[in-house]
């Protein structure tokens, strides 16, 4: 059995390289990538300024919030064999016509899904837009976060013609 140690999801007091206490969500980035800081003047610097700090991207707070919002939405009901219900199935939509009903199923689902699956929030308004000509649809989310100092968030993206949710 293997293991996978993930160092800046946990709090060691005597290291300097903790995740800071005054967080109140962490959350890995859902795209796995190495998480890198911008350092000037050092010498032992890989490409463009840019310093490899060898664990995984973490996210805090709002950023981690709405990375879990679009991991939910991009996340098909099945994809998580553990959890098949877990996702919301908006690629289903892309072809079907633009129409007012379209527009309010993707919102429903939308609204659903976040309801179901994200906790930390409290979805205040889901708003689609339909853009006809680009066959595509642009979406806002405001949520409530009550347990931030700010209090709510907006989340914007673009359901796109291939199906690919994209964030604005």
């Amino acid at each position: 059995m293997s293991s996978i140690y993930l160092k800046n999801l946990q709090t060691n007091p005597q290291s300097t390289d903790t995740v800071n206490s005054n967080y109140v969500f962490t959350d890995l980035y859902m795209d796995l990538t190495q998480d890198t800081e911008t350092v000037m003047g050092k010498t032992s610097l890989s490409k463009a300024g840019k310093v490899w700090k060898k664990d995984l991207k973490v996210l805090h707070d709002e950023s981690a919030i709405a990375n879990s919002i679009f991991y939910i939405m991009n996340t098909l009901p099945g994809q998580r064999p553990l959890v098949p219900t877990f996702g919301c199935d908006l690629r289903k939509f892309i072809a079907q016509p633009i129409t007012e009903y379209t527009t309010k199923m993707i919102q429903d689902t939308i609204f659903s899904a976040l309801r179901t699956w994200e906790p930390r929030i409290k979805v205040t308004a889901v708003e689609v837009e339909p853009n006809p000509e680009q066959h595509e649809y642009n979406i806002t989310i405001q949520a409530a976060v009550p347990k931030l100092s700010q209090p709510y968030i907006n989340v914007f993206a673009k359901l796109t013609q291939s199906g690919e949710l994209k964030r604005v």
